[in-house]
């Protein structure tokens, strides 16, 4: 089987594309794992670049993405002074199509430098929706500094795409930008058009009650809520309708007095509702 398997590894016959099992996949795996910690050495190991290199490079021939990952980055990190970019490149395309969030990432990072964008942003979105945090923070690193000249409306349409595809740290950045000017806009719960700061401050209102992308706040989202719901968003005025079905003194923490007619949750399900936002479903597809 060893015999077989160095003969493959040789060849490069096996594809990432055919996921390894059994025996290969126990063997690539025990050289993957042995050639990382030849190269970083620990208490009872020596570090050994050179043989860590070998053995990886056998494992990612047999078609092992971790393997193929952790020599991309060896190959980019080991001098970091000249990052041995284009080796690096077809072992991280070869772990990103195998679905490897970190291979996704570190192959965003190098379109990143080399001003490939749009590639980048696809990447790391698609790193940040596999769970990977980290790409959803480089994400936001790299495109965060182009979003201080764009309108209002064009951040919400951005807060809105990262939220919903799983990179809510770019999203709340954005969305918090898109609200600087919020304060300036006159309170109007029957507007027939809705701002858009007022829907970025619902979205943040979500982000807050959930814990996503920001830390969960419960003060903080009921405040978005509300001043969401002040300035007409349909979405946010169900949503405060439901809060206060629950909890009826809610709005005593914002100041908003028990008699005053915005503790009536009817009030607000009636506004929503000449919006069209007659449920929660039609107020959360409307939001995202």
């Amino acid at each position: 089987m060893l015999l077989m398997l160095s003969l493959i590894a040789a060849r490069g016959e096996a594809p990432l594309s055919a996921p390894l099992r059994g025996e290969a996949l126990r063997y690539a795996d025990s050289i993957a794992r042995a050639g990382y910690t030849l190269y970083l050495g620990d208490s009872t190991v020596k570090a050994n670049p050179d043989s860590a290199i070998r053995l990886l490079t056998e494992a990612a021939e047999l078609g092992h993405p971790k393997a193929a990952n952790n020599l991309a980055f060896i190959y980019l990190h080991r001098d970091s002074l000249r990052p041995d970019t284009l080796a690096a490149l077809p072992l991280l395309e070869r772990a990103a199509r195998a679905g490897l969030p970190t291979a996704m990432s570190q192959l965003a990072d190098i379109c990143a430098a080399r001003r490939d964008t749009l590639r980048a942003d696809s990447l790391y979105l698609l790193a940040a929706s596999r769970g990977l945090r980290d790409a959803d923070v480089r994400l936001t690193a790299m495109l965060a500094p182009r979003w201080q000249a764009l309108s209002a409306d064009s951040l919400l349409s951005l807060g809105r795409k990262y939220y919903g595809a799983g990179a809510p740290f770019a999203a709340v950045n954005a969305l918090s930008l898109a609200i600087r000017g919020y304060e300036d806009l006159e309170e109007d719960v029957l507007a027939d058009s809705v701002p858009p700061e007022a829907t970025a401050l619902a979205i943040l209102g979500d982000a807050f009650a959930t814990g996503r992308g920001v830390s969960y706040d419960y003060m903080a989202s009921l405040r978005s809520f509300y001043r969401a719901a002040l300035l007409g968003d349909p979405s946010a005025q169900f949503i405060l309708g439901e809060t206060l079905d629950l909890t009826p003194d809610a709005l005593d923490a914002l100041g908003v007095d028990s008699q005053s007619p915005d503790a009536d949750s009817a009030r607000w399900y009636l506004l929503a509702a000449r919006k069209g936002v007659t449920d929660a479903r039609i107020a959360r597809r409307r939001l995202f």
